[in-house]
């Protein structure tokens, strides 16, 4: 298959993981809220309201998190998957001997046609030794070498 084409299923696994994410997150805020009401309709009871209290703290932190996932998003939304790269940065596809990368968001491992990616944030450390590397450079990163065999 055309490197275009796996690129782009790449990015759209990626942007899925993503959306699987923040709708996982967005529906235990909706959990969280929907008890946290019903421990609000209690609030004779002490440990009601406690528990009222941590679920509205829970809910904070949550929202946080969700705020940074749909940021991630975004920036996701913005990588041209049909664009491919002659060295490493946001968007590209770059695949070692030991490892394939999504330079993107971090994402777990996620799987395209039975290959296995990891969506790496400009952030990690791995992104800091393969950027700027061109095929064939090797990056190291904790005493690991990691050659890069193609990049698109």
């Amino acid at each position: 298959m055309e490197k275009k084409a796996i690129k782009k299923q790449i990015w759209e696994a990626g942007v899925k993981a993503q959306q699987s994410i923040i709708d996982d997150f967005q529906g235990r805020i909706n959990e969280l809220l929907a008890s946290g009401r019903q421990y609000a309709d209690e609030q004779h009871d002490s440990g009601a309201q406690s528990m009222a209290d941590d679920n509205e703290n829970q809910v904070g932190l949550m929202s946080e998190q969700l705020q940074m996932l749909q940021e991630e998003m975004e920036k996701l939304q913005r990588i041209n998957p049909n664009e491919t790269h002659e060295s490493v940065h946001l968007g590209s596809v770059v695949v070692t001997e030991q490892q394939r990368f999504f330079v993107s968001v971090s994402l777990e491992r996620f799987k395209v046609d039975g290959v296995d990616y990891f969506g790496i944030s400009t952030k990690a450390p791995i992104y800091a030794a393969l950027e700027g590397k061109k095929q064939g450079d090797v990056a190291e990163l904790n005493g690991r070498n990691f050659k890069i065999l193609e990049l698109y």
